[in-house]
C-alpha cells in the first residue's frame, strides 16, 4: 500500500530546545572582508524603516492584513496529500538553487526476471537492491534530530542535510517494483514531500540537498554497486556536485580527475545471497584521484593515530574482497584530510556512515581541512568539534534507511 506523507508543521506548544550563541574565533571565512562603514550606514537606515513601516501598515491597512492572515491560517491548516502540495514558504528552499532546465530522464530498467526477495534486500538479474521501509514515529525523531542538531552547532556554521536514495527507485521502474509487489516504500516522497519540507517548517535555517532527482538523472550510468549497498565514486560525484550548488562552490568537472579503476568487487549484497549470477559479473571500483596534494590522518580501531595516508589507495594487489577500503583507509571512527595547497583555513565536518568514503575526496578541492566522522562509533561531541576547529559548514550525509532506523538516530543523536 503506498504510504502517504503529511509534511510537519511547527507545534507553537512544543518547547524547542536551543544552545546559547557562542562568538566565533577571530579566523573569518575565506572571501570574506570587514564590511564599509557606508555599507552599515546605509544598512541601519534600512533597519529603521522597516521598523517604522511595520508600526504604520497595521493602521494604514489594516483590512488587507486581517485578510493576509486568514489566507496564510487556512493554507497552514490544511493537510492535503504531499505529492500534490509542498507549503509555498519552503518551496524555493527545496528546490536546487539554480536549477538548470531539466533534461528528458533515462529510462529505468525493468527486467525480465523476477525478484528473489530477502529481509532488506531485492536481487533481480544479478544486481542488488536495497529496500526502505518507511517508519513515521522513527521518521520524526530524525527530523526533529536534525533540526536539534543545527541549535546545537555554533551560530557561525551552515548545516546541510543529504539524504542519499537506495538503488531500487533510482534504477528500477515504478511498474517493476509495483507490479512485483516489493515490499519498500516510495523514496522519493518521503525525502521530497515528507522529511525535506517538514526539516525546513520546523527550521529554516537548515540546507537540505536534493540527490533523488540528480541520481535517477544519470540512471543510465554506473553510479551504484551491483554487490553493495554502496554508490559508486561516480554515485557520489553527482551528490558531491549538487553539495556544490547548494553551498555555492564551482564544481572540479569530472574529466578533470585521473580515474583508476579495479575489477573483481563483491560486496555485501552478494554474502548475503550468494547470487551465482552476481558472482560472475562482479563489480569494478572505480577511483577518481585527488589532484591536490592531501593527507589522511584518523584513529584506528585500537585507538592510536595514525597519518601520513593516502585519501585513495593504490587498489593494485588488494584483495578483491577488500577493494572498497581504498577509500578513506576503509572508513574509520574518525579522520582529517589536509589539502596542502590551500592555507585559507577553510573547514567542513563531514558526519556520515560508509557513502562518505567516497564523498569526502571530493570536498577536500574546496576546504583546508575536512573532518570525516562515522557517527556509529565516534565518541565525541560534533557542536564541539566545530568550535574547537572553527568549522564553516557541517554536511549530514545518511542513506534514507538511516532515517527510520532507531538504532541509527541513536547514534546520530549521541554526537549532537
Amino acid at each position: 500500500m503506498e504510504k502517504e506523507y503529511v509534511v510537519r508543521k511547527i507545534d507553537p506548544s512544543t518547547p524547542r530546545r536551543v544552545t546559547p550563541l557562542r562568538s566565533r574565533p577571530p579566523r573569518r571565512r575565506r572571501g570574506r572582508g570587514d564590511l564599509p562603514i557606508w555599507l552599515l550606514v546605509v544598512a541601519a537606515v534600512a533597519v529603521v524603516a522597516g521598523i517604522v513601516l511595520l508600526i504604520w501598515r497595521p493602521w494604514a491597512k489594516g483590512e488587507d492584513k486581517t485578510q493576509e492572515e486568514d489566507t496564510s491560517s487556512a493554507v497552514m491548516q490544511a493537510t492535503p496529500n504531499p505529492a500534490d502540495y509542498i507549503p509555498q514558504s519552503v518551496a524555493s528552499d527545496v528546490s536546487s538553487p539554480e536549477s538548470e532546465p531539466t533534461a528528458p530522464m533515462p529510462d529505468q530498467a525493468a527486467p525480465d526476471a523476477a525478484p528473489e526477495l530477502y529481509d532488506s534486500l531485492a536481487v533481480v538479474e544479478g544486481a542488488g537492491y536495497g529496500l526502505y521501509k518507511f517508519s513515521e514515529d522513527n521518521t520524526n525523531e530524525y527530523i526533529q534530530l536534525v533540526c536539534d542538531a543545527a541549535d546545537y552547532l555554533p551560530d557561525w556554521v551552515t548545516l546541510y542535510e543529504m539524504i542519499v536514495p537506495t538503488s531500487l527507485d533510482v534504477m528500477l521502474t515504478e511498474s517493476y517494483i509495483t507490479g512485483h509487489e516489493i515490499d519498500s516504500s516510495d523514496q522519493r516522497k518521503a525525502i521530497e514531500d515528507y522529511i525535506y519540507p517538514s526539516i525546513h517548517n520546523l527550521h529554516g535555517g537548515v540546507k537540505t540537498v536534493s540527490l533523488f532527482d540528480p541520481l535517477r538523472a544519470h540512471c543510465d550510468e554506473y553510479i551504484y554497486y551491483r554487490s553493495d549497498p554502496l554508490w559508486t565514486q561516480l554515485g557520489a560525484y553527482y551528490a558531491y556536485v549538487e553539495f556544490c550548488k547548494a553551498a555555492g562552490l564551482d564544481a572540479i568537472p569530472l574529466d578533470d580527475f585521473e580515474l583508476e579503476s579495479y575489477d573483481g568487487y563483491l560486496g555485501s549484497y552478494y554474502h548475503t545471497s550468494q547470487d551465482s549470477e552476481m558472482a560472475a559479473n562482479t563489480d569494478t571500483v572505480e577511483a577518481y584521484m585527488p589532484f591536490a596534494k592531501a593527507s589522511l590522518s584518523f584513529i584506528n580501531n585500537e585507538g592510536a593515530w595514525e597519518s601520513d595516508w593516502a585519501v585513495i589507495q593504490d587498489g593494485e594487489g588488494y584483495n578483491p574482497e577488500w577493494l572498497n577500503l581504498i577509500f578513506m583507509a576503509g572508513g574509520q571512527s574518525y579522520a582529517e584530510i589536509t589539502n596542502e595547497d590551500l592555507d585559507d583555513g577553510s573547514a567542513c565536518i563531514l558526519v556520515s556512515e560508509s557513502f562518505s568514503n567516497t564523498f569526502a575526496p571530493f570536498l577536500l578541492n574546496h576546504y583546508q581541512y575536512v573532518y570525516v566522522v562515522d557517527y556509529r562509533y565516534y565518541s565525541g561531541s560534533i557542536p564541539d568539534l566545530a568550535e574547537e576547529v572553527a568549522a564553516d559548514d557541517v554536511i549530514l550525509l545518511n542513506n534514507i534507511t538511516s532515517t527510520s532506523d532507531e538504532s541509527r538516530i541513536s547514534d546520530l543523536s549521541s554526537v549532537f
